[in-house]
């Protein structure tokens, strides 16, 4: 009772737009076209896809990166939500940190295994531009190393990017240097 007012209507204001964001992006369960499954906690390759599909929803919705935190565990069921809470618990405001430990949860054993092999062995498709090339391949290096840190993800990616890349691509890429975008 003895609180100072201007802290309570500050944390009532965070709240307030925590719960504005939330609701103005849970837009993102009525797209048309698309409908984000809660993911259920089933240990598997399913949260991959959950976490895909989130992100594709909320960059089609114009979610911004610092709003995902806030409105992700309305995508989740009890048990990962707990985890994701646990995960926050610790003063954990990363959005990819927690995305990652998430994922490193609910992958089974040896996925990772498997996912890098696929990632090393990925080589540009013909039919494939260098901006698909660049979106498919990030997003089988963070199915591979999903522990892995921003950085030292980055330098993987490069070095796969530069053994898939097509022939005919590479004098492009040598004289203009990498795509911004890896």
């Amino acid at each position: 009772d003895n609180q100072n007012p201007n802290v309570a209507n500050a944390a009532n204001n965070d709240i307030n737009n925590a719960v504005f964001d939330s609701v103005q992006h849970s837009r993102l369960l009525e797209l048309p076209s698309k409908r984000l499954i809660p993911f259920s906690g089933k240990i598997g390759s399913e949260i991959l896809t959950f976490f895909d599909d989130f992100e594709s929803l909320a960059k089609a919705t114009n979610v911004p990166d610092n709003t995902k935190l806030n409105i992700l565990p309305l995508f989740l069921d009890s048990f990962p939500r707990s985890v994701l809470n646990t995960l926050r618990s610790d003063n954990n405001s990363d959005y990819e940190e927690i995305k990652r430990q998430i994922i490193g949860q609910f992958l089974p054993p040896g996925h990772e295994d498997r996912a890098i092999i696929e990632f090393q062995d990925r080589m540009q498709r013909e039919s494939e531009s260098i901006d698909e090339y660049i979106h498919n391949l990030r997003k089988m290096a963070t199915r591979a190393y999903p522990s892995m840190s921003a950085e030292d993800l980055k330098v993987q990616l490069k070095v796969s990017f530069i053994k898939g890349l097509l022939n005919r691509y590479r004098p492009q890429v040598m004289m203009f240097g990498m795509p911004k975008t890896l």
